[in-house]
């Protein structure tokens, strides 16, 4: 998230704000900006405002539906949660095989949400619904990312160190986005 914090960082990243905020950060800053979209409802009208990228966030099935339909979103994320009880034979993990083929089908990513991961109480249940949700993304070979959306420069994590994590998840198929800088892979630049 963008903070007074990154505006030191320099690097190849982009900086999710909130819809409210969105106009007050584009034009103060050079960075590259994107939304974080939380809808509450299914009335996703107000994505037609933003000229960037535009990341949905959204548990209900519904709602995560018309994101995965809508064409100005770029990826999803935060679609298991660690709350609620597991069924008997299957977990609940809001992931099924008709939302894992709506991802393929309109070409979005599914964006795993490191922060999140890793500030869970409940850790090992959160990881196996990510398992289960990644079983279904590599059946239908669906892009997937991970990503840490920090509130501050020490929750940053080198692309090398989520890559990983997602390796020893099960991520088949990552994501990559194009370097900028003609640093070594994984290495970035901050400013104290």
């Amino acid at each position: 998230m963008y903070t007074k914090q990154t505006k030191d960082v320099i690097g190849d990243y982009v900086y999710l704000v909130r819809p409210e905020e969105y106009k007050k950060v584009k034009g103060n800053t050079t960075l590259e900006i994107g939304v974080l979209y939380e809808p509450k409802s299914g009335d996703l009208n107000e994505l037609k405002k933003f000229d960037c990228v535009i990341i949905g966030k959204a548990t209900n099935e519904k709602i995560l539906r018309k994101l995965i339909e809508h064409k100005k979103v770029y990826g999803v994320t935060g679609i298991e949660t660690d709350r609620g009880r597991e069924h008997t034979h299957y977990r609940r993990s809001n992931m099924n095989q008709v939302i894992a083929k709506m991802i393929k089908d309109n070409n979005k990513i599914y964006i795993l949400d490191f922060k999140y991961l890793l500030n869970s109480k409940k850790r090992g249940k959160l990881i196996g619904r990510i398992l289960q949700n990644t079983k279904f993304l590599n059946k239908y070979r669906c892009k997937t990312g991970i990503a840490t959306f920090a509130d501050n420069r020490l929750g940053m994590r080198l692309e090398d160190n989520l890559e990983a994590i997602g390796r020893v998840l099960g991520m088949k198929k990552l994501a990559k986005f194009e370097e900028k800088s003609n640093l070594p892979k994984g290495v970035r630049i901050l400013e104290n």
